[in-house]
Parts: C-alpha cells; sequence; structure tokens
C-alpha cells in the first residue's frame, strides 16, 4: 500500500511555506519536511523533487499538494478549478469593469455631498434625466462652485458611457461558446445579468465539484466582490 504525503501550502505575496507530511494512522501526522521559498510555482515544484530524492526511489507514496495546509492536514479539502489563460483575462477585464462602478458610486455620493453643502438637496430619485435637469438649474453664488458641480457631471457622463460600452463587451464576450450555454441557464436566476453571470462561470467553471449550496457558499469564488 502506497503511503500519504500531504504537502500544504501557506501562502503569502513574497514568499511560500511548504510543509510535507505523512498521515499516521492513530497517531499525529509525522512532518517530514519544511522550507520557506520564493513565491514562484518552480520552487514547490523543486521541493517534491528534492523530497523524492529523499525518499528514495524504491519508495512508494502518493502526493497531495494543497492551498492552505490546516484544510489539508484535517481533510476538508476540495478539488479547485485552475483557470485557463482566456478565463483569467475575462475575470480580469470584468474586475476592471466593477472598478469602474466603484468610481461611479463614489462620484455619485461626491455629487450629493457637494449639493448639500449649499443647501440643495433632492427628495426624489436621483440620476434620472429629471435629477440632471435639476443639477443643471441649480444657482450657486459663485460661478467657480458651478463650474464644481460641471465638472462632476461631465465625469459622470464620460464614466458612465465607459460603463455601458464595458457592458456591450461583456455581453459579446458572454455569448461565446465556452460560456453561453452556462451564461444562459445562471441569467434565468432573479438579479443575474450577463456580468454576474460570466463572472461566476470563469471563477467557478465546474460546478459538480460543489456536492451542497453550502460548499459552493463557502468557496472563494463566492469571496469576490460582487459584480453590480
Amino acid at each position: 500500500m502506497n503511503r500519504i504525503i500531504k504537502i500544504g501550502m501557506d501562502v503569502r505575496s513574497k514568499n511560500y511555506t511548504l510543509c510535507a507530511v505523512e498521515p499516521r494512522l492513530g497517531e499525529e501526522e509525522q512532518v517530514l519536511f519544511t522550507k520557506d521559498v520564493a513565491a514562484d510555482y518552480k520552487e514547490v515544484l523543486n521541493f517534491i523533487s528534492l523530497m523524492k530524492k529523499s525518499l528514495g526511489k524504491d519508495d512508494t507514496y502518493d502526493i497531495t499538494c494543497g492551498y492552505e495546509a490546516g484544510f489539508l492536514a484535517s481533510g476538508k479539502y476540495s478539488a479547485v478549478h485552475i483557470p485557463t489563460k482566456e478565463e483569467t483575462s475575462v475575470t480580469s477585464y470584468i474586475r476592471m469593469r466593477t472598478d469602474h462602478r466603484i468610481s461611479l458610486k463614489k462620484l455619485k455620493q461626491q455629487i450629493n455631498a457637494f449639493c448639500l453643502k449649499y443647501g440643495f438637496y433632492y427628495a426624489s430619485t436621483r440620476w434620472t434625466q429629471i435629477h440632471f435637469k435639476w443639477l443643471k438649474d441649480l444657482k450657486f453664488e459663485t460661478d467657480l462652485d458651478w463650474e464644481v458641480l460641471d465638472e462632476y457631471l461631465d465625469f459622470y457622463y464620460a464614466l458612465q458611457d465607459k460603463i455601458n460600452r464595458l457592458d456591450a463587451r461583456i455581453q459579446e464576450l458572454s455569448q461565446q461558446k465556452e460560456y453561453a450555454s452556462k451564461v444562459k441557464e445562471l441569467s434565468c436566476f432573479c438579479g443575474i445579468k450577463a456580468p454576474t453571470a460570466l463572472a461566476l462561470v470563469v471563477e467557478v467553471e465546474d460546478f459538480s465539484r460543489f456536492l451542497k449550496a453550502r460548499q459552493f457558499a463557502a468557496s472563494s469564488a463566492c469571496s469576490s466582490p460582487p459584480v453590480p
């Protein structure tokens, strides 16, 4: 029967801590090797190669590697999906779009705060044509104050136009053959549109990895910021 060796990886931005342990029936796991290496997957492969040499050619064993050594040691571990280069690129694009949405939200708060500073408060639904007309009709005591609001609004229009363009591109990406069917299925759920659906598809890829909804909710795919 092959020996079972687990390699846990505690990952940090500049270095990894690697620990190879062997489970023992009725006993605590035996620590075989530990090493701090540079944050490079090649260093992990080199660690495995050196460990194999130390164990010897005649020994037989199965090696399991995993992120977060604590979960690996306790057996509370499940497989992950390694994204392709294309999926990573799509994820980056969606996250860029989300960054712009966050910037737009902050800009709205800045416009509201600026107006309130001079006693102007809009009580109805904001960011509609009527609201923008109300903003354009505001009377300030100085031309410079109006210039400030005008610059805010110019930035708002430019940012909203960019987000609309990004949304159109994401919609286009979501119709590619490798994503289209899954995006369509997810979009059947209330509140899930193409950006959110596509983000889930490229982050999760294989939904069958999760046997229960609770497992999916606890996964790293659900820890990413939501796509507004």
